[in-house]
C-alpha cells in the first residue's frame, strides 16, 4: 500500500517519535544535549532505539510514498529537528546549558538525524525495481554515518563511552572495523565501484574523529611527540582501513553479480 507523500512522510514521523519515546521513557535515556538530541546516562539499549528511530522514520516515509525517493526520508528528519527545537530549546536556555561544546554538539546531532533519516530514505529507495545505485555524495555519507553507527555499537559492546576514555588501542581497533564496513557500505551502495568513494568515507571518519578528540577532551596518553604519532598512526590506519574495505566491497559486488 502506497500513499501521497505527504502522507507517508506523516507515517515515518509518527513511528520515529513513538520508538524514541520509548527509548527515553522505557529505558532511562533522559540525559539531555544540544537541545535536539539525547545521549545515555542510563542505558545504551535505549540510546540505539532512538538512532533506529530516526532511520525507521525515513524508511517508512521513503517506502509507504507513491515515489520511493529518499528525499522523502531528509523531509522527514527535517520535520523530527523542528518537533525536538521547539520541545527543548526552551527548556535548555532556561536551565542556561549552552556552552561552545554543547552548541558544537547541537550542530553535530542535528547533521547526524538528517543523516540517519536521509540512511532510512536510501533503503526504502534501494526496495524500489528501478533503484540502480546511488551518487558518490550520496554514498559516501552512507558509508560514514554507517561507519558512525559501528563506532557506537562496538563501544557499547567493549564497554567504552567517547567522553571517558583515553585513546587507546581498544579505541583504534574500533574506529578500524568501523572504517572497513563504512567504506565497505559505501562502494556497494555505489552506482560506479570506486575504491576512491571508500577513502573519501574513511577521511570523513578522520575528520570526525579528531574534531571529536579535541571537543570532548579525549586524553591521549604520552608526550607531545608522542601524541603528534598517535593522530599520524591514526589518520593512516584509517586510510589503510578504507582500502581494505573498499577492495571487500568491490569483490562483494563482483560475487553478487556472478550469483545472479
Amino acid at each position: 500500500m502506497r500513499f501521497h507523500p505527504i502522507v507517508s512522510i506523516f507515517l515515518g514521523v509518527i513511528a520515529c517519535y513513538i520508538l524514541r519515546l520509548i527509548g527515553i521513557n522505557g529505558f532511562g535515556v533522559t540525559r539531555w544535549v544540544g537541545a535536539v538530541l539525547v545521549l545515555p546516562e542510563y542505558s545504551w539499549f535505549g540510546t540505539y532505539l532512538i538512532i533506529v528511530s530516526f532511520i525507521l522514520g525515513g524508511f517508512i516515509a521513503t517506502y509507504f510514498a507513491k515515489e520511493r525517493n529518499m528525499r522523502y526520508g531528509l523531509f522527514e528528519g527535517i520535520i523530527i529537528i523542528l518537533l525536538l527545537i521547539f520541545l527543548t530549546v526552551p527548556i535548555g536556555f532556561a536551565l542556561n546549558k549552552y556552552t561552545f561544546t554543547t552548541a558544537y554538539t547541537t550542530i553535530f546531532a542535528t547533521i547526524t538525524i538528517l543523516l540517519l533519516a536521509s540512511l532510512g530514505g536510501m533503503l526504502g529507495q534501494m526496495t524500489d525495481k528501478t533503484y540502480n545505485g546511488f551518487s558518490p555524495i550520496l554514498t559516501v555519507i552512507a558509508g560514514f554515518v554507517i561507519a558512525l553507527l559501528c563506532s557506537g555499537l562496538l563501544n557499547l559492546m567493549t564497554g567504552f563511552h567517547l567522553s571517558s576514555t583515553p585513546f587507546g588501542l581498544i579505541t583504534f581497533l574500533v574506529g578500524v572495523i568501523s572504517v572497513v564496513i563504512g567504506s565497505f557500505v559505501t562502494i556497494l551502495l555505489a552506482k560506479e565501484k570506486k575504491i576512491q568513494y571508500g577513502i573519501y568515507t574513511g577521511i570523513v571518519y578522520i575528520i570526525i574523529s579528531i574534531l571529536n578528540t579535541y571537543f570532548y577532551h579525549i586524553n591521549i596518553p604520552g608526550s607531545y611527540y608522542i601524541q603528534i604519532s598517535v593522530i599520524i598512526g591514526l589518520i593512516v590506519g584509517y586510510l589503510f582501513s578504507a582500502v581494505i574495505g573498499s577492495y571487500l566491497g568491490i569483490i562483494a559486488t563482483k560475487l553478487l553479480k556472478q550469483d545472479t
